[in-house]
């Protein structure tokens, strides 16, 4: 069986006591490894150069002493046992080594001991390496917890149930009013005016009663007013709340902009849909009046193409007007299969020429959506109708389960889309064709859908196109 492997370093003018040191530690199933110096010069070399788990060392030798040897160690900064092994040694000298660092004496002649006490040491000297380990994680946890904190602009405070601060970060627009705070006494109810502590008092008592997260928001006025953001959690100690405060000026004055500017892109719709609805109704009149003047065939058509143009806008211009809350419409549940009938009628009852077929895998299917899933699915429709050049346009529905959710397919017999538009079909920034496709992409985003447009029939894009819109099922 293989000994404890060892490095000695043995500061020794012998041969012999090596000879003697190792045959004893070898006895006591040690496999040492010894290098025997004996001046300064050597020592400090040894120090440099090698790792050592233990240094045995003689009390005089003619050019090298023991305090110097244990000086020189200190001076290293190693943490090293350091053992007085001599023959000469007395009580008093080995008391004075002692306290001088040495970490035990022993003599020649009884060299029994010094197998138990290198194991000793050694397992002192791996305790404090641990201890010095730990020491070192937890100082680079609490820097990093400092840098964290220090870099984050919110103030965190932690509060008892009586709202007495125990620990706090504060950002700096809170820093006068924390500036007198005293840990321990302090109570954050008294930083603030009566109203906004009545709200602090009233959210650590229901976090406390509840274990859950509260919320409030208030004005802090200083030198500078301030929007500010409270919430409050339980502590993992369950005695303790944690509580974060947040500036949100900078967000309270982006809202107000984006209100600002959202009331004057309405009034530039309203004022735009009006004088543009003028202006067509004016083009109408005029069209009639000359459709009232005998006119050849061919003046006639064209009039009547301008008509439907005159329309066609009037329709968008509905369009546009009618989703204007298209992304702030409050969701429910709404049934599926109900809504794109309700559609499909819609469909027949405006195109009658158009066969529309549709079947459902699944007996019930309820998703989570507003007033506008049937404008998502009689955009689609009337695409479908609208870019259908065949002489007898037909429509296919399916409605099918897929990965927790139901998916419809919205497949037409028409032209189809090639490749290169189906890359650029759902492109936000894209601006040619109709606002149709938009509102589709802008509710499966709102809706937590997916949508996709594959080819009819994979093997020739120009036999119609497929569109499948997948909704969650509604939680």
């Amino acid at each position: 069986m293989m000994g404890t492997k060892i490095r000695i370093l043995l500061v020794d003018d012998s041969e012999n006591d090596l000879l003697i040191i190792k045959r004893a530690l070898q006895n006591d199933d040690f496999e040492p490894v010894i290098t025997r110096i004996e001046t300064r010069e050597e020592m400090t070399r040894a120090l440099q150069d090698q790792d050592w788990d233990v240094i045995l060392c003689d009390y005089r030798m003619p050019q090298f002493e023991a305090e110097e040897a244990l000086l020189l160690l200190h001076e290293s900064n190693q943490d090293i046992p350091f053992i007085i092994v001599s023959g000469v040694v007395s009580e008093e000298t080995a008391v004075k080594l002692m306290k001088m660092g040495a970490d035990d004496y022993l003599k020649k002649d009884r060299l029994t001991r010094l197998g138990p006490a290198i194991r000793r040491e050694m397992k002192e000297v791996e305790m404090r390496r641990q201890k010095r380990l730990a020491q070192e994680k937890l100082a680079e946890s609490e820097r990093r917890y400092r840098m964290l904190v220090q870099s984050i602009s919110d103030s965190i405070l932690v509060v008892d149930i009586e709202g007495t601060i125990q620990e706090y970060h504060s950002a700096k627009y809170l820093c006068d009013i924390v500036s007198n705070v005293v840990i321990g006494e302090t109570k954050i109810m008294s930083l603030f005016n009566q109203s906004v502590a009545e709200k602090y008092e009233q959210a650590i008592r229901t976090t406390y009663e509840k274990q859950t997260m509260q919320e409030f928001e208030f004005i802090l006025d200083d030198t500078q007013p301030h929007f500010c953001h409270a919430s409050l959690t339980p502590h993992e100690d369950g005695e303790h709340i944690v509580i974060v405060l947040r500036d949100i000026s900078q967000l309270k004055r982006t809202e107000q902009e984006l209100r600002a500017t959202y009331r004057m892109a309405m009034l530039y719709l309203d004022l735009m849909s009006h004088d543009i609805r003028n202006y067509l109704q004016a083009m109408k009149i005029g069209i009639e009046l000359v459709e009232q003047e005998q006119l050849p065939q061919k003046s006639r058509n064209l009039l009547q193409e301008v008509m439907s143009s005159i329309d066609a806008c009037n329709d968008l211009i509905s369009a546009v007007n009618a989703t204007r809350d298209i992304l702030q419409a409050p969701m429910k549940n709404v049934s599926l299969i109900e809504t794109i009938q309700t559609t499909l009628q819609m469909v027949r009852t405006k195109h009658k020429c158009v066969k529309v077929l549709m079947t459902s895998d699944v007996d019930s299917a309820i998703v989570q959506a507003d007033k506008y899933l049937k404008l998502l699915f009689l955009n689609l429709l009337e695409n479908a109708v609208k870019h259908n050049n065949s002489p007898c346009p037909k429509i296919w529905i399916r409605i099918v389960s897929v990965d927790n959710g139901y998916e419809v397919r919205i497949a037409d017999n028409g032209q189809g889309i090639n490749d290169r538009m189906k890359k650029t079909l759902f492109d936000p920034n894209r601006r040619f064709g109709g606002v149709g496709i938009h509102q589709v992409v802008q509710l499966c985003e709102k809706y937590g859908g997916k949508l996709e447009v594959v080819d009819r029939d994979p093997n020739d894009w120009t036999r119609g196109a497929e569109f499948r819109v997948w909704l969650p099922v509604a939680q």
